[in-house]
C-alpha cells in the first residue's frame, strides 16, 4: 500500500544557516521516521536519483523520509563562521543532528534511522552511536575511516594532477574542495572505534564486487551488536556519472523492507514530548535568507500538468535594473549544477542584485517527467516546451526585469535553441556547449570520446604526462581505447558529411535568428572544447557577422575543462558572468586576471 504524500521542499534549522531537504511524509502516521544522509563531494550528485528512489519507497511503506543537504553542500546555507573557521566535518554532523530534530517536529515521529551511503556512512555513525532518538543505522557500501577515505581523494587528485589553491593540506577532488581542517576533522572519524549502544540495530550492505565492511561487521558481531549483513550488486551503479546512473531496485528492496521489519519490531512509542522552544526553528519554511541581503524561496515554474522545481536567489532589495536569469539543468545534474556551479553564481549574483532561478526540466533533478516521457533525458524533446513554461512563468511573477538564459554543456544547447525560436530574451550565455543540433536516435557517446580525445589532446602537450606514461603510471590501454573511439567516430563523421553540410547552414541561421529576436549571445569555452572548432566550422558567416556588430561575444576560460571541475575556474566564470551581467559591461575580460577578485566577492 503505498502511504506516501506529495515530497515537500523545505528550508529549516537555524535561521542565520538554514539547512535545505526533501520530506517525503505519509499519509499515516509513523512512529519511525528515516534520515538519508548523502556522501560527500562527486558522490552527493552521483548518488542523487538513487537516494530519491530510496525515500520514495521508504514513504511508499509508511516510513517518513527526509533528504539532508548538508550545510555547505546543496541548497543548504554555507555554515556559520564559528564551525566554518574549524573545518566542516563538524558542522556535516551537526546538519545531520538539526535534520532528525526537523524530521521528528515536522512528521511527529519517537525514533529515527539514519541511512547513509558511502561517507554519508561514516557521518552518520558518529551520530547514530550516541543520539538518543536514533534507534537503527542502515550502512551502504561504508567508508570506514577518513583516513582511508582521504587516501582515496589524494590518489584521485594526483591522477588528475591537480593541487588545491588553497594550500598543500587542502583536497580538491573532481571539483570538491575540503579544507585542511576539515581534511583534519575528518581524518579522526572512525567506525570500528565507535561503541554501539545495546538495542541499537544496524544494516550492513556491502558491494559484492569490492566487499570492504568485513573486518568491521566481524567486530560488530564479536561485541554482540545487532547487525545484519548483505552483499549485493548494483551499489557501483549508484556512484556511477549522472548520465550513467542505474538505480539498484535490490538496494532499494533491501533497505525498505529492514527498515519496514525494524518499524514493526519497536516497542510501543513513548509518551508524546513536550513541545520545546527549540521546536519554532525545525518548522519547514519555503522561504529563507541564505547571506547578508540574499534570499531563496522555493517555487513551481511550471504549470498544473507541468510541475518544474525552481529555487529562486534574489536580493532582498531588489534593484529596479534587475536582470532575472535562468539557469536550466547541466546535462543530467539537478538544480544545484555540476560542482555546485549554480548554488555560487545565484547566490554571487544575487548578492550584486540580481534575480536568479536554478531550474530543473522535465524528467531531470526533482521536477517530474511528462507524461509518456523518458525521465532522465538529457537533450528531452520537450525541454524547449518546458524552458516556455518557465520564461513564461518568470515574466508573469517579474513584468519589469529583463529575462536572461545561461546554460553549460546540454543547458547550453537549450538555452541557444530557445533564443533562435523566441524572442524575448535579453542575453544569452552559452558555456561550453557539445553539440548544436540534436537529433533523436544520437547518443552521448561520440561526444563524451570528443571531450575525451581534447583532454588528452592537452596531455600530449606536456613533458610530465609523458614522464608518467613511461614510468608506468598511465593507464595505456584506457589512452588506446580513447583513440580508437575517436577513430570510429571521425569515420562515422566522414560517412555523414553530405548530413552534416545542413547542419553547418542550420547553425548560422540559428545564430542570426537569436540576433534578430534581440538577445545578445556570449559563447564561453574552455581549453581544448570540440564546441568551439565546430562553432567556427558550422556558423563562420554569422560569427563574423555578429561579433563584428557587438551582438556576439566569444570568451576563453583557459586552464579549465568542461565542467569547471575546479575551484579556480569556477570563480573565473563566475566573475566573467558578472562582468557579462553589468549594465555597462565592457568589450574585452581578461579570464585570467578576474580570479583574485572574484574570490574576494564570494568570500564577502
Amino acid at each position: 500500500m503505498n502511504h506516501a504524500t506529495t515530497p515537500s521542499a523545505e528550508f529549516f534549522g537555524d535561521p542565520q544557516a538554514p539547512l535545505f531537504g526533501w520530506l517525503h511524509g505519509t499519509a499515516t502516521p509513523a512512529d519511525l521516521g528515516v534520515l538519508v544522509c548523502p556522501p560527500l563531494g562527486q558522490e552527493m550528485v552521483n548518488a542523487y536519483r538513487s537516494l530519491q528512489a530510496l525515500a520514495q519507497d521508504l514513504a511508499a511503506r509508511g516510513l517518513p523520509t527526509l533528504r539532508l543537504d548538508y550545510a555547505g553542500c546543496g541548497n543548504s546555507a554555507e555554515p556559520p563562521s564559528a564551525e566554518a573557521e574549524h573545518g566542516h566535518a563538524a558542522a556535516w554532523q551537526s546538519s545531520i543532528e538539526r535534520g532528525i530534530e526537523h524530521l521528528r517536529a515536522r512528521t511527529g515521529v519517537t525514533r529515527v534511522a539514519l541511512l547513509g551511503l558511502r561517507s554519508g556512512a561514516l557521518l552518520a555513525g558518529q551520530v547514530a552511536a550516541s543520539h538518543p532518538h536514533v534507534v537503527a543505522l542502515v550502512a551502504v557500501a561504508p567508508v570506514l575511516g577518513g583516513r582511508p577515505l582521504l587516501r582515496e581523494w589524494r590518489m584521485l587528485q594526483a591522477a588528475a594532477a591537480l593541487k588545491s589553491t588553497r594550500g598543500d593540506d587542502a583536497l580538491e577532488v573532481a571539483g570538491a574542495l575540503f579544507s585542511a581542517d576539515t581534511c583534519a576533522q575528518l581524518s579522526a572519524l572512525s567506525l570500528s572505534s565507535l561503541r554501539w549502544p545495546t538495542g541499537r540495530a544496524l544494516l550492513v550492505l556491502d558491494r559484492d564486487d569490492l566487499p570492504g565492511a568485513a573486518r568491521w561487521i566481524a567486530q560488530l558481531q564479536l561485541e554482540g551488536v545487532d547487525v545484519q549483513t548483505r552483499r549485493l550488486g548494483g551499489i557501483a551503479d549508484m556512484l556511477a556519472e549522472p548520465q550513467h546512473q542505474v538505480v539498484p531496485i535490490g538496494v532499494v528492496q533491501a533497505v525498505g523492507q529492514y527498515l519496514a521489519d525494524r518499524a514493526q519490531a519497536l516497542d510501543p512509542p513513548p509518551p508524546p514530548r513536550k513541545k520545546t522552544l527549540n521546536d519554532a526553528e525545525t518548522t519547514g519554511q519555503r522561504v529563507a535568507c541564505m547571506a547578508a541581503g540574499v534570499r531563496e524561496h522555493i517555487v513551481d515554474m511550471g504549470d498544473a500538468y507541468t510541475p518544474l522545481f525552481a529555487i529562486v536567489s534574489e536580493p532582498i532589495e531588489v534593484r529596479a535594473d534587475a536582470a532575472t536569469l535562468l539557469l536550466p539543468n547541466t546535462g543530467p545534474v539537478h538544480h544545484i549544477g555540476g560542482h555546485r556551479l549554480h548554488v555560487v553564481l545565484a547566490r554571487h549574483l544575487a548578492a550584486q542584485g540580481h534575480r536568479v532561478l536554478r531550474l530543473d526540466l522535465s524528467g531531470l533533478g526533482d521536477s517530474p517527467a511528462r507524461l509518456a516521457e523518458p525521465a532522465d533525458a538529457v537533450y528531452g524533446r520537450r525541454a524547449i516546451d518546458d524552458l516556455d513554461l518557465a520564461l513564461a512563468r518568470a515574466q508573469s511573477l517579474w513584468p519589469a526585469s529583463a529575462l536572461q538564459l545561461l546554460g553549460l554543456c546540454a543547458g547550453a544547447y537549450h538555452a541557444l535553441t530557445w533564443v533562435a525560436r523566441h524572442p524575448g530574451v535579453a542575453q544569452c550565455i552559452v558555456v561550453n556547449p557539445l553539440v548544436y543540433h540534436w537529433r533523436e536516435g544520437q547518443t552521448l557517446q561520440d561526444y563524451e570520446a570528443a571531450l575525451q580525445a581534447a583532454y588528452y589532446r592537452r596531455k600530449w602537450l606536456r613533458w610530465s604526462s609523458w614522464r608518467r606514461l613511461f614510468s608506468g603510471q598511465s593507464d595505456l590501454r584506457l589512452l588506446l581505447s580513447v583513440a580508437a573511439d575517436r577513430l570510429r567516430h571521425r569515420l562515422q563523421a566522414a560517412v555523414k558529411r553530405p548530413a552534416m553540410a545542413a547542419a553547418e547552414h542550420d547553425l548560422n541561421r540559428q545564430l542570426y535568428a537569436a540576433a534578430r529576436h534581440g538577445s545578445r549571445l556570449h559563447f564561453v569555452f574552455s581549453e581544448g572544447e570540440p564546441g568551439w572548432p565546430a562553432l567556427q566550422r558550422q556558423g563562420a558567416q554569422a560569427l563574423s557577422t555578429l561579433q563584428y556588430t557587438g551582438k556576439l561575444q566569444i570568451h576563453h576560460l583557459p586552464q579549465a575543462d568542461h565542467t569547471l571541475s575546479t575551484e579556480d575556474a569556477r570563480l573565473r566564470l563566475l566573475s566573467l558572468v558578472s562582468h557579462c551581467m553589468s549594465p555597462e559591461p565592457s568589450a574585452d575580460l581578461d579570464p585570467h586576471a578576474t580570479t583574485q577578485s572574484a574570490q574576494r566577492a564570494a568570500a564577502a
